[in-house]
């Protein structure tokens, strides 16, 4: 089978697993404690199965022992699981076939559980952003549609003239409130297309693409590619796979959807006889330094030392990205929320008070 068939396979495996980090990380540490134990493989896993709390786990768990107990492999009855990443198969059928399950596992663990990590402090790091983008826009959405109107009828009821720019905004707001309904239908319209939109193969990379261009989104998302991608080859390499079966089996990791569209033709490059050097280094997606180490990996022959020391580089560079776009992003939207409650405040509390000065 060529390198692109193995890639498609791996691609339909990935895009049907549901099992997250966490549990992947528990799965394989559980693994490697009936591995590591000595006992014959059939009994660990009846064992394994009785011991499994989660429910998704257990069932799998179950499914195991029953395949090993009707004489497959444990790496074929992995294989055969549809809740398994493909590179973890991967990485697991390598340790079948050189003795090393219980040395494999424990780090299939370590390394779900760091992914679990880096992606929970993805979340909570967003968190906030995500609320207080929420509120701003709630604090405007009030000032046009309640406070505006509001002044406007206290205009009109003092008399006086009011400022082209003060009328401009109040018919807006008037505007937007009497087609609310409208709007609100083709912004639900337009949000469901785009949805759609991102669904598609080249929307996943149009989008993709976009995040990577936006200024300190797109430096953190290289570099959380680059620490997948890593981490990942290699755990790969160390087992014993080439760049070119690393960098294949590594690219379901990544869910840049750009980022992996470069991946795949690095790997058509590679087939075509270009050097694994010259084809990853015109990648775009991923940072400069790991395409330097990769090099010199490649070039001096221990591609697995260049990859831990860029593994521990860009896991350290993701959090200080991530804490660096977060401290950014919470000044830049009050900054953008007091402008624009400025604005339509002063647009209308100026000629106010210019007319009640007048009257009095």
């Amino acid at each position: 089978m060529s390198l692109t068939e193995e890639r498609i396979t791996k691609e339909e495996a990935r895009q049907s697993a549901t099992l997250k980090p966490a549990e992947l990380s528990l799965f394989c540490y559980q693994l490697s404690v009936i591995f590591s134990s000595g006992i014959p493989i059939l009994d660990g896993m009846r064992l394994f199965a009785d011991e499994m709390d989660n429910a998704t786990l257990k069932k799998a768990a179950n499914q195991l022992y029953n395949d090993v107990y009707q004489g497959k492999t444990f790496h074929e009855s992995i294989r055969q699981q549809p809740l398994f990443p493909g590179y973890m198969v991967g990485m697991l059928t390598i340790a079948e076939e050189t003795g090393r399950l219980d040395q494999e596992t424990l780090r299939l663990s370590t390394y779900y559980e760091r992914l679990d990590a880096i992606e929970q402090k993805v979340r909570s790091g967003i968190t906030y952003p995500i609320i207080l983008g929420v509120m701003m826009a709630a604090v405007i959405l009030l000032l046009i549609f309640r406070v505006l109107p509001l002044f406007h009828q206290i205009l009109e009821s003092i008399g006086g003239q009011v400022p082209a720019s003060t009328r401009a905004m109040i018919n807006l707001s008037q505007s937007l409130l009497q087609y609310s309904g409208v709007l609100l239908v083709i912004i639900l319209s337009l949000g469901a297309l785009l949805w759609l939109y991102r669904r598609s193969a080249a929307g996943k990379q149009k989008f993709d693409g976009i995040m990577l261009s936006i200024p300190l989104l797109g430096t953190f998302t290289r570099k959380m590619i680059a620490f997948r991608l890593s981490h990942a080859m290699s755990l790969l390499v160390s087992g014993g796979m080439s760049f070119t079966q690393a960098l294949a089996m590594s690219e379901e990791i990544v869910d840049n959807h750009r980022a992996k569209a470069e991946l795949q033709r690095c790997q058509v490059q590679i087939e075509s006889g270009i050097s694994p050097q010259e084809a990853f280094n015109e990648i775009t997606t991923v940072p400069s330094l790991m395409k330097k180490m990769v090099s010199l990996g490649i070039q001096t022959g221990e591609l697995d030392g260049f990859l831990k020391r860029s593994t521990d580089v860009y896991e350290k560079e993701t959090e200080r990205s991530l804490h660096r776009m977060t401290t950014s992003i919470e000044p830049a939207l009050v900054f953008v929320l007091s402008i624009v409650v400025g604005i339509i405040l002063m647009a209308v509390m100026f000629p106010l008070i210019r007319i009640l000065s007048t009257i009095g």
